[in-house]
């Protein structure tokens, strides 16, 4: 298959929209060479289980998308990669009921979710992973190509982390509650805890101006008309 006779690319939005034009079973108004989803399974349920945010409804959505010539791609973490470790962590440590984090700002949240809703209410207790995935698709029958690949992702960090509007600062603090899915813990506080900021030292170079995170992750290919 060559790169050169590609015509259209489908991106995550399209699966999202394609459930309203037939994405558990009718042919959408628009099918694609390619549909990708890199690093996006955050907000499906892992497994099997039937449902509008599920892994199963995002795999039929992907086969909905592809033209018979086509090809899809899946980008997710494994379980021991940082991203899913720290999603654990964080949510485990800052947001589980009965937390002394989670107990100090309840009476916060809860005026606040009066106001715009509660929208970690329904967020993933855990990411979908690579091994989810690689799990349906097995139960399937369906034939993949899978790729693993390690690498670190670096960020930079100052010395001094007095100076509030430190770009650097806020680089990594942004960083770290992208993996967990929530800003609720401010840097300072993630540092200071015993079990999370031991784990964050322990990404942290010997001179301390950056932090090295381990990644390892699955790249999925499936053919065209391979997903049911």
């Amino acid at each position: 298959f060559a790169l050169g006779k590609l015509r259209c690319c489908a991106t995550l939005a399209e699966l999202a929209r394609s459930k309203k034009t037939g994405g558990g079973g009718e042919s959408p108004t628009r099918r694609y060479d390619v549909v990708f989803a890199v690093h996006a399974l955050h907000a499906t349920a892992p497994g099997v289980a039937a449902g509008e945010a599920s892994l199963a409804s995002f795999l039929r959505s992907i086969r909905s998308l592809l033209k018979p010539h086509g090809f899809a791609t899946i980008v997710a973490p494994y379980s021991d990669s940082h991203e899913a470790r720290f999603h654990a962590m964080y949510r485990e440590t800052f947001l589980a009921s009965g937390s002394p984090f989670r107990c100090a700002r309840n009476a916060v949240e809860s005026r606040a979710a009066l106001l715009f809703g509660d929208e970690d209410k329904n967020a993933p207790k855990s990411l979908t992973v690579a091994e989810h995935v690689v799990s349906a698709l097995a139960a399937r029958g369906v034939a993949f190509h899978k790729v693993d690949r390690a690498f670190s992702v670096t960020v930079p960090f100052p010395f001094d982390r007095k100076e509030e509007k430190n770009t650097a600062v806020c680089l990594l603090e942004s960083y770290l509650h992208g993996c967990a899915g929530n800003d609720s813990a401010r840097l300072e506080t993630m540092l200071q805890h015993p079990n999370v900021g031991a784990y964050l030292n322990s990404c942290r170079s010997r001179d301390g101006k950056t932090f090295r995170f381990p990644m390892k992750t699955a790249h999925i290919t499936i053919a065209g008309g391979g997903v049911s």
